[in-house]
């Protein structure tokens, strides 16, 4: 009789187990799907050639414009345009990598660029000129060296470039200033005042055409570049062009997602973020590593606890977040110090003392229902001892899982739920009255 009690103790245990995990299911507590950052990158764009690149005023003349290198493969179709010559063509991907013919007639003189875009996103540009009268010497008196830069150009291996040319320029009259040819091949090395580029790059202006072809130089977050060309020929030195990345490089902003997380005062209990520098939303590939400074409270356990590193192999960095504290809100914040741009996340700290309580009366009533009747024909102090054993067990075992010294390895996320804190209290209440069976024994406490 005693055994068949037992089995039907057994069975009634499962039972319960088995609505606990439905409800479980139901309230979907236990289940935290960790977002993940958008994927893809901006634009990568590339530099690009017109042939030839200068262009004689008022006569209609042929070119080619290629692409030097390749450039984003989502971008099937590009958008040429010179908006001060009125001039826009439509070209796919493939013929910019081949190269394609085109067709310029223009109206007035001057250096101007050609700038390319995908879906309104700009990729690159090239420089031309349109010129009249004689052509020049590099070195004559009447020539000056006009030093330019366009938009920079992002890309996955190199993180941003900025074009630089070097256009020749004749004064006509007293005061003009008119895009000019040279008769022979110009050269220029490019320096900075500043003494932040490294390895500074030659510009050459070739024979019958007004403008170089553009050099690209490393533009990169706290860059501060006071350029100016000297020609190679004379030392005849162009204009002076600063660039800031402050003031003129692409607006980047830090991203910290999900801008929420949700843990439980519980040392086992951790929620990720990923952080990374973004373009318009979308993550960066930085050049060189960049220290992202961590701040929490002291509620928060932080890992790291106060940076991050985002390089060029890992531009995402992983942070977790854990609590052992009350519930409540806090604020982590992130920062690159070198561009000054923060991102914050918010920790909601939640109680697990549902868990508890769920674990405890598990254990309470999984013993109730396998001891049954034999429960009950006891003294009343010797009912109330077995079951407060039971909840003791229970609450202790569940509790220290929840602390983590029970390591559950890759159970963490299960162990925060209702259905494995009523599991654990049933082991827990089981092993209490195992522990009570025991003590009662060794004291005769039960006949």
């Amino acid at each position: 009789m005693a055994s068949v009690t037992s089995n039907r103790g057994w069975i009634a245990n499962i039972a319960i187990l088995f609505l606990f995990a439905l409800i479980s299911l139901y309230t979907g507590v236990q289940s935290k799907v960790e977002r993940s950052y958008p994927q893809g990158h901006p634009i990568e764009g590339s530099d690009f050639q017109v042939t030839p690149s200068t262009f004689a005023v008022e006569s209609r003349r042929s070119f080619r414009v290629k692409a030097v290198r390749d450039f984003d493969p989502s971008c099937g179709r590009i958008s040429a345009v010179i908006p001060d010559l009125a001039y826009s063509q439509e070209i796919t991907r493939k013929e910019l990598l081949d190269g394609v013919q085109g067709e310029l007639n223009p109206s007035r003189t001057g250096t101007f660029e050609m700038t390319f875009s995908c879906n309104g996103n700009p990729v690159g540009s090239a420089p031309l000129s349109v010129v009249i009268g004689a052509e020049l010497g590099p070195s004559s008196a009447d020539v000056r060296w006009v030093l330019s830069t366009g938009k920079p150009i992002y890309r996955e291996d190199s993180f941003y470039s900025l074009p630089v040319v070097v256009s020749a320029e004749q004064k006509r009259g007293t005061a003009k200033w008119i895009a000019a040819a040279v008769s022979s091949e110009a050269r220029f090395e490019l320096r900075d005042q500043n003494g932040q580029l490294k390895a500074p790059p030659e510009i050459i202006v070739d024979r019958n055409t007004a403008v170089s072809d553009p050099v690209l130089i490393p533009f990169s977050p706290g860059a501060d570049f006071d350029l100016v060309a000297f020609s190679k020929a004379d030392g005849k030195a162009s204009n002076h062009v600063k660039i800031d990345w402050k003031q003129q490089g692409p607006q980047l902003t830090l991203v910290a997602l999900p801008g929420e997380v949700s843990v439980y005062a519980a040392p086992i209990s951790t929620a990720s973020a990923h952080v990374y520098l973004a373009s318009e939303g979308f993550r960066v590939r930085p050049a060189e590593a960049l220290d992202i400074l961590v701040t929490s409270p002291p509620v928060i356990k932080s890992d790291p606890s106060d940076r991050l590193s985002l390089t060029r192999d890992a531009p995402v960095a992983t942070y977790k977040a854990s609590a052992g504290t009350s519930p409540g809100t806090a604020k982590v914040e992130f920062q690159e110090p070198r561009m000054n741009v923060p991102a914050t996340i918010l920790v909601h700290i939640l109680s697990p003392v549902g868990f508890l309580i769920a674990a405890t009366l598990a254990g309470l009533i999984g013993v109730i229902v396998a001891r049954g009747s034999a429960l009950f024909s006891q003294k009343t102090w010797l009912i109330l001892l077995e079951l407060f054993s039971a909840a003791a067990a229970a609450f202790l075992l569940y509790s220290a899982d929840l602390q983590g010294w029970l390591k559950p390895v890759g159970l963490a996320e299960f162990t925060l739920s209702y259905l494995a804190a009523m599991c654990i209290g049933m082991v827990g209440g089981y092993l209490g009255l195992a522990v009570f069976k025991g003590i009662a024994a060794l004291f005769k406490l039960v006949p």
